[in-house]
């Protein structure tokens, strides 16, 4: 499959990953990265005066009325006056002696009255907005337990109802605080706590803390990506040490080197031991930006393209694990791209 085609359906995808709000109701639907908030309004199919408007409502329907008029009809200038518009005017006209007056003139005309009908529907207003992952605090065992950055802790705690007193008691759903008898003199219950051994689950999810490079052994430390172990050995010679220094170092032995006669059994003193070493190697971080995986310090295509070939091979690389997961896949290239849009 050609690489550079791979690169263009990432970005393409990439961007209308980003845009879930772009999307109508039945795309929204079909991306798993996006949901539809539901926002229903009330309308009325009276309300649509257009006969393409109403007929693109599932629930109204173009009812056609039209009125035919014809000017002469209307007999008084009020009544003719009111339909101007339609070109009807009040004149005055001369039939002969007994013959002559006014008239509505004008000619025929038809009006429109068609309605859209119905009743009322509902429009949905709503949007797309894109699904965020939850955070390891909601997860419960086993989505927690699937998810390659959150941790299940287990946190138990155990006791005895017997131990426990008023509200505690009350608070527990293991425990009953009961009445045992009643004190004849003072009138008053004494209640103590029932119910045996209990058991509480604390347990909870959270967030794997990776550990600092600086806080790592060797092993780990070359084991995990971004991190670098330096090693830093210094080597010298016992002999040059002090007294301390040299009951101090493992390697070296304080000892008498030779007696001398200026009491019975005086001696010099001297470490010796030969050369030792002191393993001052440490771990530390490998400094790098995120998403420049080629090291040019650019953040560009080259760097999508090299991502691509991870997911193609099934390697890692911790500088293109944009969210953290310990994965390469689709959603560190999206996220890739939006970083250089």
């Amino acid at each position: 499959m050609n690489l550079k085609y791979i690169v263009y359906c990432f970005l393409y995808f990439g961007i209308i990953y980003s845009q879930c709000e772009n999307y109508n109701i039945e795309e929204c639907h079909d991306d798993p990265h996006c949901n539809w908030e539901d926002n229903l309004i009330l309308q009325n199919c009276n309300s649509e005066e257009e006969e393409f408007a109403c007929n693109n409502v599932d629930q109204c329907s173009w009812d056609t009325q039209t009125t035919y008029y014809s000017c002469s009809n209307f007999g008084s200038s009020e009544a003719c006056a009111e339909y101007s518009d339609y070109g009807c005017s009040w004149e005055w006209s001369w039939g002969g002696w007994g013959n002559h007056g006014s008239d509505c003139v004008g000619g025929g005309f038809q009006i429109d009255n068609s309605v859209c009908s119905g009743g009322n529907y509902f429009v949905d207003e709503g949007n797309c907005i894109e699904v965020l992952p939850p955070d390891c605090s909601e997860m419960n065992e086993t989505e927690c337990s699937s998810d390659g950055v959150c941790e299940w802790v287990e946190d138990i705690e155990n006791g005895n109802c017997g131990n426990l007193w008023g509200d505690d008691c009350e608070l527990n759903p293991e425990c009953n605080w009961n009445c045992d008898f009643i004190d004849d003199y003072m009138g008053w219950c004494n209640y103590s706590c029932d119910g045996g051994p209990y058991e509480i689950d604390n347990s909870y999810c959270q967030e794997i803390v990776m550990p600092e490079c600086s806080e790592m052994e060797q092993s780990n430390c070359e084991d995990s990506f971004g991190c670098d172990w330096i090693v830093d050995i210094d080597v010298g010679s016992c002999y040059s040490l002090t007294q301390n220094q040299c009951i101090a170092n493992s390697e070296c032995n304080w000892s008498c080197g030779f007696y001398h006669g200026s009491c019975a059994g005086c001696c010099w003193y001297e470490c010796d031991g030969g050369t030792y070493q002191i393993d001052n190697s440490y771990c530390e971080e490998i400094p790098y930006t995120q998403g420049d995986i080629n090291g040019d310090l650019i953040i560009n295509v080259l760097d999508v393209i090299q991502s691509v070939n991870l997911i193609l091979y099934s390697e890692y690389n911790i500088i293109v694990d944009m969210n953290y997961d310990e994965l390469i896949n689709v959603q560190d290239i999206i996220l890739l791209i939006n970083l250089i849009l």
